[in-house]
């Protein structure tokens, strides 16, 4: 295979994102309709509204990760 080192190194959770995108986007609209369903989102205030946002990033992008971990112990 073809590696060229003028490029720098991909990061690990760019590599696992790309790995599972399949699997990150089914929880991510999974955890989109939750969201709606649970908070009124038009009537939030500005930091609620950005700690939503950041738990949202938070979660998606554990999953990769725990993904993997969890694939290894089988």
């Amino acid at each position: 295979m073809f590696y060229d080192d003028s490029y720098p190194p991909v990061p690990r959770l760019f590599d696992l994102i790309n790995r599972h995108s399949l699997l990150l986007f089914l929880i991510s609209n999974v955890l989109t309709g939750l969201i709606n369903l649970l908070v009124p989102t038009m009537y939030t205030s500005v930091p609620v509204s950005m700690i939503l946002l950041f738990l949202y990033m938070v979660l998606v992008c554990a999953v990769a990760p725990v993904w993997i971990y969890i694939a290894a112990d089988r």
